[in-house]
């Protein structure tokens, strides 16, 4: 017997816009996770902690870390697609082969993250949204 798990609040961000899901998961210390939901199928998900954001995921691979960094100049396109030092995540794995610093891994993550966030606001109003209360 399969048990559904049952959003706690859905809509489209045609009657609730983006900024106006943010504003009142931050007024209301929301923690959890919403997961948008395109009209082209593609899903988006923000992690929300204490009414902030605090991770983007991106359905279509918008703003991949390596992709930044290689565009950046900060490594080159060898050195991304190197196997990884470290099993996980790609800028853990620069940081630990001694490809960047963790200064820098922390300033383009926090650019990777207002890239996403800031895209998070042109999705179409047909988006559909999900949020799930203490979903990791």
């Amino acid at each position: 017997m399969s048990t559904e798990i049952l959003p706690t609040a859905e809509g489209d961000l045609g009657r609730t816009p983006f900024a106006h899901l943010l504003v009142y998961a931050a007024d209301q210390q929301l923690t959890g996770a919403l997961f948008l939901h395109a009209p082209d199928g593609t899903m988006h998900s923000v992690r929300l902690e204490a009414g902030r954001p605090a991770k983007v995921q991106m359905g279509d691979g918008f703003a991949r870390l390596g992709k930044l960094l290689v565009d950046a100049g900060i490594i080159d396109q060898t050195t991304h697609d190197l196997p990884r030092v470290v099993p996980g995540l790609i800028g853990d794995s620069l940081v630990a082969g001694g490809n960047i610093t963790r200064d820098t891994l922390d300033t383009w993550v926090e650019r990777q993250f207002l890239l996403r966030m800031t895209r998070l606001f042109t999705l179409p109003s047909a988006t559909r949204y999900a949020y799930f209360a203490d979903m990791n």
